[in-house]
């Protein structure tokens, strides 16, 4: 037996509890700094904020990113509005939605605690009104949405609050999510640490609470999306082997990040038998399994990771 992995559960191991006491510190440092900003403004943001690379340049707008949906998407357009104060409804319009997006979904959030209080996605339509509205309780909201296989037009919808509108329609000047060709180059030791327990936890999930593992690794809960994870060592493939009738109720998507969680390679599945990329670095790797069709079915899929173990 090779001595060094006799070793390395006696570094690897505290080195990854350090660092998970790392995370939950920054990101409950800039979950605080985010509600005391949102307070300080008496009405919010009056635009939507997206994703994208100059979004990502204000500061401390990427740490914020890696401590609250650290597991990148790259495979739908995101952009977010709010805090708004909300006494009893917040509304958006559909038809900027509906014509931006084949496939969407859009979550109203509770600023105190991130907590998902909504959820309404293009599988709730047909819609009989121009606009849909939540009721909620009084209290300060976000609202996210996502867009899946967009069009050549994305436009984003206005947003009334309490029958005010607080955010108008806006149209993208540019094509969305061009920006995760570079994201890697931002790279630091600083997100090394941040999620080094992440791969850690991956490789050792057989002995950690599957609860647990789940809670601290797929993004935010969506009804709509199933998740396939593991670990991968560098020189490592993943081969999907897959149903028919999964293609056609489920877009499938691949993404390989990464120890610093940033994304790697990924792409959009179509056939039944498939081999990733050869990944150069340690990481892991996320499989989204989104509904395309109000009809479920019971999906699995064959995944086996292949190559260079050493």
């Amino acid at each position: 037996m090779d001595p060094r992995k006799v070793l390395t559960p006696f570094y690897e191991i505290p080195l990854a509890l350090l660092s998970f006491v790392f995370y939950k510190i920054v990101r409950l440092s800039l979950r605080f700094l985010v509600r005391l900003a949102a307070s300080a403004r008496k009405s919010g943001f009056s635009a939507w904020r997206v994703l994208d690379g100059p979004g990502l340049e204000k500061p401390l707008a990427l740490p914020v990113t890696m401590t609250t949906g650290p597991r990148w998407n790259p495979h739908a357009f995101i952009a977010s509005a709010g805090p708004f104060s909300v006494r009893e409804t917040l509304a958006f319009e559909l038809a900027p939605i509906q014509t931006s997006a084949k496939m969407w979904g859009v979550n109203i959030y509770r600023l105190s605690d991130h907590k998902t209080i909504h959820r309404i996605s293009s599988l709730d339509g047909p819609f009989s009104e121009p606009c849909f509205s939540f009721l909620l309780e009084p209290d300060t909201y976000v609202l996210g949405l996502r867009y899946y296989d967009w069009t050549s037009n994305v436009s984003l919808p206005a947003v009334f609050a309490d029958g005010q509108q607080v955010v108008p329609e806006q149209t993208l000047p540019s094509p969305p999510n061009t920006f995760y060709e570079s994201l890697e180059k931002r790279a630091t030791l600083f997100y090394l640490f941040l999620h080094y327990y992440v791969d850690v936890m991956l490789r050792y999930r057989r002995k950690l609470p599957a609860s647990f593992v789940a809670s601290e690794f797929l993004p935010v809960g969506n009804p709509e999306t199933k998740f396939y994870f593991g670990p991968l060592s560098a020189g490592e493939q993943v081969k999907l082997s897959l149903e028919e009738p999964v293609l056609s109720t489920y877009a499938v998507y691949l993404t390989t990040y990464n120890r610093r969680s940033f994304p790697e390679f990924w792409y959009e599945i179509n056939k039944t038998e498939d081999t990733s990329p050869v990944t150069r670095k340690a990481g892991y790797y996320l499989i989204r399994l989104h509904r395309k069709r109000k009809v479920d079915i019971s999906a699995e899929i064959s995944v086996t990771v292949i190559g260079d173990t050493k």
